[in-house]
């Protein structure tokens, strides 16, 4: 009897020593998770829409912040030097010369807008894009839209701009846009490599010199990233 006694008092402790193993596995699994989707949300805001739905869900304890990660979101901040747009392609897909271009810009914030026709979250985001430009020209803040593709083809760019009511960077310049403001979609990483900010969609303001005001990161953040649009910045105001 005191044999089956002592058996039992340390077949119990061994249960409850292995239950707290397990759970401090669980835990530090979960921890591990968390440094994970700080560290690469810093480095690539897709990260974390390619996880399971369990640990998208996981929320984040402050301790958990490495210091790294303030000072990479730092870092992607910064604005590199102006680029000279190119020749714009229209709506109607007639090419405007740089000095219609300027007519056409002028009293407008200008932004480009990253995205692809075969892209899900671009095809949602759009409808609320546009519902945003008509309120923006409503309230006396014209914006115009320069679509930037990562399509399949010439043709389908063209397509998609046309549908919008935007005008394009020819397909043969994208390339060029896409590396200045390290933008491009996941699918053309093998062409540019995986050393970029976001991917589509997204949009890049730009103020009256060309030079990048405002970054919506809208692969990031969706229809909330239009919240960081600097619509009452006259500096956005081309031809001011």
């Amino acid at each position: 009897l005191v044999l089956r006694m002592i058996f039992a008092r340390a077949s119990g402790r061994l249960r409850i020593f292995s239950a707290s193993v397990t759970a401090a596995a669980f835990l530090m699994f979960f921890s591990s998770i968390t440094a994970t989707r700080l560290i690469y949300r810093a480095q690539s805001p897709s990260f974390v829409a390619h996880l399971p739905r369990f640990l998208r869900d996981i929320p984040v304890p402050l301790p958990f912040v490495p210091r790294g990660a303030i000072s990479m979101n730092l870092s992607t901040s910064s604005s590199p030097p102006s680029l000279p747009l190119p020749p714009l392609i229209g709506p109607d897909g007639a090419e405007i010369s740089s000095q219609e271009v300027e007519k056409q810009l002028r009293g407008r914030q200008v932004a480009l807008y990253f995205a692809a026709g075969w892209c899900p979250m671009c095809t949602s985001f759009e409808p609320s894009l546009i519902k945003f430009r008509e309120a923006a020209a409503g309230s006396g803040n014209p914006v115009e839209l320069l679509y930037v593709g990562s399509d399949r083809s010439d043709a389908d760019q063209l397509g998609r701009a046309a549908g919008m009511g935007m005008s394009s960077v020819p397909f043969e310049n994208v390339a060029e846009v896409k590396k200045h403001f390290r933008i491009w979609a996941g699918s053309e990483c093998r062409t540019f490599g995986g050393d970029r900010r976001s991917g589509v969609p997204a949009l890049v303001v730009l103020d009256k010199s060309g030079r990048e005001l405002a970054f919506v990161p809208a692969e990031a953040r969706g229809v909330r990233s239009l919240e960081s649009w600097p619509l009452q910045d006259k500096n956005a105001v081309w031809g001011s």
